[in-house]
């Protein structure tokens, strides 16, 4: 019987991924640069999910049903979690022949504490607020586009001199039945505090 209700519950997650209710990760832009931003985001919690052996492209779909259920009452307080955007996915082995990613949902600001797991696979943890540079973009987020503007970011932060001091992920903010070209996306690049900067 859970098990029917957390696929329901599922179901509905899912559907309410698509549509104008989602909420986004809460940040305020600190500074604005022609072809890219620097923000700081909130401090949130945020539940994980490693998928290995799989390419970048393929990771994503891998590791969004067991976060799903998660937020559908898979977990030790069979509490709901409303879905919210960005999906975060990083890449964290170098390996290609057994790459591995980590898959993140971004959970609710008002979330004072993240339940734990019922799936082991699926981890929580609590993220300071954090400085990060973003280039946004539309279109598809395959691997070959995301690098290219990761690259494009990268040069950028060095001609400014900003620092990178954390490793870059891919933000998507659109279910995968989004047309290509209306689909938002980020790469995100954690960079030194440029509050104090000139």
């Amino acid at each position: 019987m859970r098990s029917r209700q957390v696929a329901q519950r599922a179901t509905t997650a899912i559907a309410l991924y698509s549509g104008d209710m989602t909420e986004i990760q809460h940040y305020q832009v600190l500074r604005e640069f022609d072809g890219f931003e620097v923000r700081l985001n909130s401090a949130c919690w945020i539940a994980d999910v490693q998928v290995q052996g799989t390419d970048f492209d393929s990771a994503g779909n891998l590791g969004f049903r067991p976060l799903v259920s998660y937020i559908s009452g898979g977990n030790g307080a069979q509490q709901s979690i409303a879905m919210t955007a960005p999906v975060l996915v990083q890449k964290v082995s170098s390996d290609s022949s057994m790459a591995s990613h980590t898959i993140s949902f971004v959970l609710p600001a008002n979330l004072s504490q993240a339940p734990a797991p019922s799936n082991a696979r699926v981890t929580v943890r609590h993220v300071p607020q954090e400085t990060v540079a973003v280039l946004r973009y539309s279109g598809r987020s395959n691997q070959t586009a995301y690098e290219r503007k990761r690259d494009e970011l990268l040069a950028i932060l060095a001609k400014h001199n900003l620092k990178v001091v954390g490793p870059d992920r891919l933000a998507r903010y659109d279910p995968p039945w989004t047309p290509w070209f209306l689909r938002r996306n980020e790469v995100q690049l954690p960079i030194a505090d440029t509050r104090n900067s000139g």
